[in-house]
């Protein structure tokens, strides 16, 4: 019960900073539509880490946090938070969340979740 609170909370607070919408603001580092294609290209490598993660699940685990990373680049600075943008990168930080929580405690893997989040995003990020 403990760590399943945990893992909430934990999955709420990777969230929260991504509840604004993906608009393309220039004080962001990444605009939306860049972020989006380089989450897309982890989500391969991810898929790749994922099916060797039995034997080394740090391949999986260093993927998950560049995609994270690249997700926390471009929140925050993006306006209104009731967008499909908005909606997709907390969606996909939660999918993140989850993997690697699957990941720590030696679960079976699904990264479905993640690779729908990465192409809800680069549906939903305003083209430039």
């Amino acid at each position: 019960m403990r760590a399943s609170a945990l893992a909430a909370t934990a999955a709420a607070a990777l969230a929260l900073p991504l509840l604004a919408a993906c608009s393309g603001s220039s004080s962001s580092t990444q605009d939306c539509p860049t972020v989006a294609h380089t989450v897309q290209t982890q989500v391969a490598k991810l898929d790749a880490a994922v099916k060797k993660s039995a034997s080394d699940p740090r391949d999986a685990a260093t993927v998950l946090r560049r995609i994270q990373t690249n997700l926390d680049d471009i929140a925050g600075h993006t306006g209104d938070s009731g967008t499909a943008a908005s909606k997709a990168l907390g969606d996909l930080s939660l999918a993140v969340s989850n993997v690697k929580n699957e990941l720590d405690k030696g679960q079976p893997v699904d990264i479905a979740p993640v690779d729908r989040g990465a192409s809800e995003l680069t549906t939903a990020c305003p083209k430039k």
